[in-house]
């Protein structure tokens, strides 16, 4: 007998963003590269983003820790300016995010797979088939 595997995988509600990559370059920094377009990143592309992260990026302050002391500093990606204080934009992306955490939160989970390993038969003379995608692990065993 021969054992062939097929990958499943799980619907998560958005297409899977399978064209970039993360990566980190010789120096320790994370990028990004797109398969298709051939175009690296330093920052993340929308696609990878959950959506807290998303709404960050609408602001343009940046959290950012002093590396000696350790203390927290924001800084502007627009006008350059750099404060000790967290700015009220800043404050408003974060209560949006807190919402939105607190909302994904009392949403039921529905078990979902990510990636699952399954041995399949089949007759020597016949090819591995091609990859698979399931919503669910259900219909994965169906």
């Amino acid at each position: 007998k021969q054992w062939y595997q097929r990958r499943v995988r799980a619907a998560a509600g958005s297409a899977w963003p399978a064209t970039w990559t993360e990566h980190t370059s010789p120096d320790g920094r994370t990028y990004y590269y797109n398969n298709e377009t051939k175009q690296s990143l330093w920052t993340k592309p929308p696609e990878l983003m959950t959506p807290s992260e998303r709404l960050f990026a609408q602001c343009p302050w940046q959290e950012h820790k002093e590396a000696e002391s350790g203390k927290i500093y924001f800084y502007n990606t627009e006008t350059k300016e750099s404060i000790w204080t967290e700015p009220p934009e800043f404050t408003k992306i974060k209560e949006e995010v807190a919402k939105l955490e607190a909302a994904v939160l009392m949403t039921p989970m529905v078990p979902q797979v990510s990636q699952v390993q399954l041995p399949l038969t089949a007759p020597p003379d016949e090819e591995p088939e091609e990859e698979v995608v399931y919503a669910t692990k259900d219909d994965a065993r169906n």
